[in-house]
């Protein structure tokens, strides 16, 4: 039997998360041979410090706290980039295309090939920028609310324009990415319009570095279900991919290989 002191069993419960990307109550409480009262206490502390997010029944990785927007711009910029390139052999001739807010998405824009024929429409300024030089891509911008944390366009009046739309692919932005949580980001208004545009594409591609997934932020936009393909970093690990797997969903890595469960059925 191994009591631990209160800092060494929250030091334990840290390293089980990270290793296993979820962790339960009742689960630690046998492994560390403690109550589920006091294992709760410690999720609690360690939420508070920023080391986990709480959920119903245990603790996931917390969220990534975002960086100002121009900081994240250059944030594991390579990766993006690959990210980026992946997702565009995903876009085809004379498609309506949603494209998201966010750095990822941005850099599809820019990876998209100089003869596209598209018609693109973004909550973004700053991918309506990119999209508007391609000579026969037809760029519309949402209109509605600013919002500068973001950097996208928020509030009632985009909701109506997306509402009405169908496209047949959405470059999806992603703050947070897990299976059973589903799509979450930090703000109410963002997660609104990101839920449209998912409901109202026929594929809904999540680009994402390897740190977004298997985390969970405060707003609820999609469950995973709503997702056909996720494209990632390739230093994610076959731990955090499988689950995603096991709903279906297409995964493809930067290095062009894509994961597919041959059990799914």
């Amino acid at each position: 039997m191994t009591n631990y002191l209160p800092e060494e069993r929250r030091q334990q419960i840290n390293e089980i998360l990270q290793s296993e990307g979820k962790v339960t109550v009742i689960g630690l409480a046998e492994r560390l041979n403690t109550s589920v009262d006091t294992i709760r206490r410690d999720l609690k502390e360690l939420e508070e410090n920023g080391r986990l997010t709480r959920v119903h029944g245990g603790a996931l990785p917390p969220s990534p706290v975002p960086s100002p927007y121009h900081k994240r711009q250059t944030e594991n910029l390579p990766a993006k980039q690959a990210i980026a390139l992946e997702a565009c052999k995903l876009i085809r001739q004379d498609q309506v295309v949603f494209i998201d807010g966010g750095t990822t998405p941005l850099e599809v824009a820019r990876g998209l090939a100089i003869d596209m024929r598209l018609t693109v429409i973004t909550v973004s300024p700053l991918v309506l920028d990119v999209v508007s030089r391609i000579p026969y891509v037809k760029a519309i911008m949402v209109g509605g609310s600013y919002d500068p944390v973001s950097r996208t366009i928020v509030g009632s009046s985009a909701n109506e324009f997306i509402a009405q739309i169908k496209a047949d692919v959405c470059i999806l932005g992603v703050c947070s990415l897990d299976v059973e949580y589903g799509v979450t980001t930090n703000g109410f208004e963002e997660s609104k319009i990101k839920s449209l545009m998912i409901q109202n594409s026929s594929e809904v591609i999540a680009v994402a570095t390897a740190d977004k997934l298997g985390t969970v932020a405060a707003y609820k936009a999609s469950s995973i279900d709503d997702l056909t393909h996720i494209v990632t970093e390739n230093s994610v690990s076959d731990a955090v991919v499988t689950p995603f797997l096991d709903k279906g969903i297409q995964v493809l890595t930067s290095k062009n290989e894509i994961l597919v469960n041959l059990n799914f059925r």
